[in-house]
């Protein structure tokens, strides 16, 4: 059984670890997480709110990455999860494996652990297969996508407008058509369901109630952010129904 980490006072989320075969254990302060990757062969850890300041995170994983005899899968959960800038600062500069929304709720605990088993989606044979290096350019793309979107999701918000409806069903349109040949297909297909959802009011010159509407940009947004990292909850299995 797989020994992960969970430091976070949501304990009970022990119990969906073991659905998995994970071993979810429990580690209360940075010190104790430290001394049970000396002592024990852990292989990843999840991190809850509150985090330690980005100077104190940045050196406990040199010195957990320093401890471990493997590389670790690191997850961190953070209220911030949303803002871009913070997701390309762990994942680019800090190597965090994932970043997820905050407080880790039941949902996401067992995406995160199922993800644990998957593989990244491969192209099918005789589909397009990107080289290495454009792989890696589009990879390194993903963070100015999720800034985009991002903004794009705020102007609405603030300015729920049919052209600003019809700027973002473009923005969507072209990860829709992009993202499944470089291993993301559930980003895709959420992307082209937002798409034909946003075409419906555009064409019709007509806007949503603000409340579903607001709540369906938001609902995207957190699963494009999981979608890009192979996570995969139930509700993105649901983003068809957003009438």
């Amino acid at each position: 059984m797989d020994k992960y980490l969970l430091c976070s006072g949501q304990l009970h989320l022990k119990s969906i670890g073991e659905k998995f075969n994970i071993a979810l254990i429990p580690a209360t302060t940075m010190h104790d997480i430290i001394h049970k990757v000396k002592k024990d062969t852990i292989v990843g850890i999840i991190l809850d709110d509150p985090l330690p300041s980005s100077l104190e995170l940045n050196a406990v994983l040199t010195q957990l990455h320093h401890n471990s005899s493997t590389p670790l899968k690191i997850a961190v959960c953070s209220q911030q999860f949303r803002d871009p800038t913070f997701y390309q600062k762990l994942t680019e500069e800090m190597k965090i494996t994932w970043v997820l929304p905050a407080p880790l709720d039941e949902t996401t605990t067992q995406a995160l652990c199922h993800s644990l088993f998957s593989h990244v989606d491969e192209a099918k044979e005789g589909e397009y297969r990107p080289s290495p290096a454009l792989l890696d350019r589009f990879n390194k793309s993903i963070f100015e996508k999720l800034q985009r979107i991002s903004g794009l999701v705020d102007c609405i918000h603030q300015n729920p407008k049919i052209p600003n409806l019809n700027e973002l069903k473009n923005e969507v349109h072209k990860i829709a058509g992009s993202a499944a040949p470089y291993g993301y297909q559930t980003a895709g297909t959420l992307c082209r369901q937002l798409e034909h959802y946003l075409h419906h009011y555009v064409e019709e010159n007509s806007l949503p109630g603000t409340d579903t509407l607001f709540a369906v940009l938001d609902r995207f947004y957190t699963n494009l952010i999981l979608a890009f990292q192979h996570i995969q909850t139930k509700e993105m299995d649901r983003m068809d129904r957003m009438d």
